[in-house]
C-alpha cells in the first residue's frame, strides 16, 4: 500500500528549543499514537503539520511534508483544506456558536456538509445557540469532532483529546476512530497520554524522545514490535538485584514488590533463556514509565 502521509526529517526551530529530524510515514487506514513526555515536542510536530507552524529556512527549519500527493510548502491552503482536527484548545473563536462557527468556517473545507455537521452537534449533545466559550471542555472537544466528521478529510490530527471527555463519549470517540480509519480513506494521528487506551486504538507508535533542547523520534513503528524488545520480572529482591545490568532499564524495590523492566536484545534470546522464562512481556504504559524515568536516574537503583 503507497505512502499516504510523508514527513522527511522534520526540523522546527521554537525559540530555545526545537523539534529534530522527525521522519515517519503513514498509509491509508492508519492510526498513529503520538506518545511522549510532556514537553517532547508532541503538540509543535502537530501544528506544523496542520501549518500553524511554518517551515521557515531562513530560521533554520526544514524537511518536507507530503500528503497524499500535496506538498506542504507547494500550496499550504490546499494541504489544509484535505485535513481535519480536534485539538485540547479549541481554535475556534470563543465568540461563537458552533453553529455559526460551521457557516463561517465550513466553506473553507472540501465537500464541507452544513446539515451534516448540524445534526452531529444534537447527536452529540451540544447545546444549541450557545458560544464556544460556555461549552465545557468535552463539549468543545464535541464540536471539534462534528466539524472534523462533516468534510473531506484524507488526515484527522488529534491533540490530547480524550482526557477532557467522559467515559461514555470516550468510547464513542474510539469509536469514530476506527471507523474512519476503516475506510482506508485516511489516516489518523493521535497524540493521548492515556497510553493504555491508545493501545486498543493505535496501529502504530511514533513515540518522541525529550532532549535538553530538542525533540527527536525514539521509535517508530509498530506496538507489538515495540513490545517485543521488553519485559517485565516481578519477585524477590535479591533476584531482581541481582539481575545483569545491562538488561535493565529499570527497577522499582518495595518492602511487598520488587520489578524490573528489561530490554533483551534481539541478538541475545538464547543467552537470556533462563531470564525470559520469568518474564511476561510488557504493556506500552510500562515501557514508557520505565524507559523514560529511568533516563533522568529517577527509576534506576
Amino acid at each position: 500500500m503507497s505512502e499516504w502521509l510523508r514527513c522527511e526529517n522534520i526540523t522546527k526551530n521554537l525559540g530555545k528549543y526545537r523539534i529534530s529530524n522527525i521522519d515517519f510515514s503513514l498509509e491509508p487506514g492508519t492510526v498513529l499514537g503520538l506518545i511522549g513526555v510532556n514537553g517532547c515536542g508532541k503538540t509543535s510536530l502537530l501544528r506544523v503539520l496542520l501549518g500553524s507552524y511554518s517551515i521557515d529556512p531562513v530560521r533554520g527549519d526544514s524537511g518536507e511534508i507530503t500528503l497524499s500527493g500535496m506538498h506542504f510548502t507547494g500550496d499550504v491552503k490546499a494541504f489544509r483544506r484535505k485535513m481535519a482536527f480536534v485539538m485540547q484548545e479549541c481554535p475556534f473563536p470563543w465568540g461563537m456558536t458552533p453553529e455559526e462557527i460551521g457557516e463561517v468556517y465550513g466553506p473553507y473545507y472540501d465537500g464541507f456538509d452544513l446539515a451534516a455537521y448540524c445534526g452531529r452537534l444534537r447527536e452529540y449533545g451540544v447545546p444549541e445557540g450557545r458560544k464556544i466559550e460556555n461549552l465545557s471542555k468535552g463539549q468543545q472537544i464535541r464540536v471539534q469532532l462534528a466539524f472534523a466528521e462533516s468534510h473531506e478529510a484524507v488526515l484527522y490530527v488529534m491533540d490530547e483529546p480524550v482526557g477532557s471527555l467522559d467515559p461514555d463519549f470516550r468510547d464513542i470517540f474510539y469509536d469514530k476512530i476506527r471507523k474512519i480509519a476503516a475506510t482506508e480513506r485516511a489516516s489518523v494521528i493521535l497524540s493521548s497520554h492515556l497510553v493504555t487506551e491508545l493501545e486498543g486504538v493505535a496501529d502504530r507508535i511514533l513515540w518522541m524522545k525529550r532532549g535538553e533542547c530538542e525533540g527527536t523520534v525514539r521509535y517508530f513503528g509498530g506496538i507489538d514490535e515495540l513490545r517485543e524488545q521488553y519485559r517485565m520480572i516481578s519477585g524477590e529482591r535479591e533476584m531482581i538485584e541481582a539481575l545483569p545490568e545491562d538488561l535493565v532499564v529499570g527497577k522499582r524495590i518495595r518492602e511487598n514488590h520488587c520489578e524490573a523492566l528489561l530490554r533483551i536484545p534481539s541478538g541475545s534470546r538464547q543467552t537470556t533463556e533462563g531470564v525470559l522464562a520469568q518474564c511476561r512481556y510488557a504493556d506500552l504504559q510500562e515501557i514508557m514509565y520505565y524507559q523514560e524515568k529511568s533516563e533522568d536516574g529517577a527509576v534506576r537503583k
